[in-house]
């Protein structure tokens, strides 16, 4: 079954799976199954394993909806890479830090997206990429690129999965238990929906500690409370700044 999500939401989800099961050791006996819901089926030593995964953001849990200037962001960088994708660009891993301080830059306003997105779809072309997988590389935003501080750009390293992101400022919201609640609450409520011979379903709370939302990073109480969930196994992946996985305890 293939999934009626974005493509770029896909990719996104599908390069957290293969990290997921690369820091865990996990080999998949076949390439994952790419369907929804559940976003993917990964058979492990015979078992089928349904999986979701769901990226956290702060915003969410505290006001249930992101500010306008993100989701803007969001829509911008999203079309710069379908338009770098169109033009047969290679599978990158680019990620923008705009200027925040003192205040946020554009795109504020819808009838800016296209005219951002031209420009750095266009900048990643002219600065080029690193040739060896993983080497990273910065670019200032200068004239062409105003509203950004800087944008890192690495090459790939399988030559297929790709992530375009953005990264915020630098301060860090301290994760509790109920932010982490919250969000396997509104998880449970699409439990119901799965439907597949599994043998368990999974579920895989991603972060990249704020790159694309409000900064954070989950705290002592969180990482070791116990919670209320209906999946079989829940974790929690933060990616960044520190890469590790953390299995929710069940009650």
């Amino acid at each position: 079954m293939r999934s009626r999500l974005d493509p770029m939401k896909k990719t996104r989800e599908r390069w957290f799976l293969d990290r997921f099961l690369e820091i865990l050791g996990i080999t998949p006996d076949f390439s994952p199954e790419d369907r929804d819901p559940p976003d993917f089926i990964v058979t492990i030593g015979g078992k089928r394993i349904g999986l979701e995964l769901t990226e956290f953001f702060f915003s969410d849990v505290v006001s249930g909806e992101q500010p306008k200037f993100q989701i803007l962001r969001e829509k911008a960088i999203e079309k710069a890479w379908k338009l770098f994708r169109s033009n047969d660009g290679p599978a990158l891993k680019v990620v923008p830090v705009f200027n925040d301080i003192p205040e946020p830059l554009g795109p504020m306003h819808n009838n800016e997206i296209e005219d951002f997105a031209n420009r750095f779809e266009r900048a990643v072309w002219l600065n080029g990429w690193p040739d060896e997988p993983n080497k990273r590389q910065e670019f200032r935003g200068g004239r062409m690129l105003p509203e950004l501080d800087y944008y890192s750009v690495r090459a790939s390293k399988e030559g297929t999965n790709e992530l375009w992101g953005r990264a915020g400022p630098t301060h860090q919201e301290v994760l509790e238990a109920h932010h982490i609640q919250s969000k396997l609450n509104s998880k449970a409520l699409k439990h119901p929906s799965y439907s597949g011979d599994f043998c368990e379903i999974w579920l895989v709370i991603y972060t990249e500690g704020g790159l694309r939302d409000v900064p954070n990073e989950i705290g002592e109480d969180a990482r070791n409370s116990v919670y209320d969930f209906p999946f079989d196994r829940a974790f929690w992946f933060d990616y960044f700044p520190n890469v590790e996985v953390t299995c929710l305890r069940k009650v």
